[in-house]
């Protein structure tokens, strides 16, 4: 495809740092966590996102021997800054520490074949669209600074496609 010079190319997870527990495959767009266990998931986006770039997901598989689903999130620290292994959890391994904001995604929205889309507005509200509904679901992301997107393959949730 073609695009002019605001162009950020295609959205992928990064293929470098990732949780534990965690596989890329699909040109790193499907992201997979081991189901034995409900942590240690934790992807980011490859390059930073844009205020009001949505981020499509979909859910590929869940296991329904865990207990909640996703969560979804920003962080203003560059993915390859980070040492490995990484935290096991967003919540609240990261969203504690400053510059990561990290909100869960009910289970019901995670079944598999689930389509949602996250994003942060410039006012700094993160935004969860699924069944049809815009969600405000957190407040206070700082967009002064460039954002990845974080995304926590937790509980319920074994497998995602971006």
């Amino acid at each position: 495809h073609s695009c002019g010079g605001s162009c950020l190319g295609p959205l992928t997870f990064h293929c470098q740092v990732l949780g534990d527990k965690v596989s890329l495959s699909h040109g790193c767009r499907l992201a997979t966590r081991m189901e034995s266990t409900f942590k240690n998931g934790l992807v980011f986006s490859s390059r930073p996102v844009s205020l009001k770039e949505k981020i499509h997901l979909k859910v590929v598989r869940s296991a329904p021997n865990w207990h909640g689903a996703l969560r979804v999130g920003f962080t203003s620290v560059h993915p390859a800054g980070r040492s490995l292994p990484l935290a096991p959890m967003a919540i609240p391994d990261l969203s504690e520490k400053p510059n990561h904001w990290a909100a869960a995604v009910h289970e019901s929205y995670c079944t598999a074949g689930s389509e949602l889309k996250f994003w942060v507005s410039s006012g700094g509200k993160m935004f969860l669209h699924v069944n049809d509904k815009d969600l405000e679901i957190l407040q206070g992301v700082d967009v002064s600074k460039p954002l990845w997107a974080m995304i926590d393959i937790y509980g319920q949730t074994s497998s995602i496609f971006l």
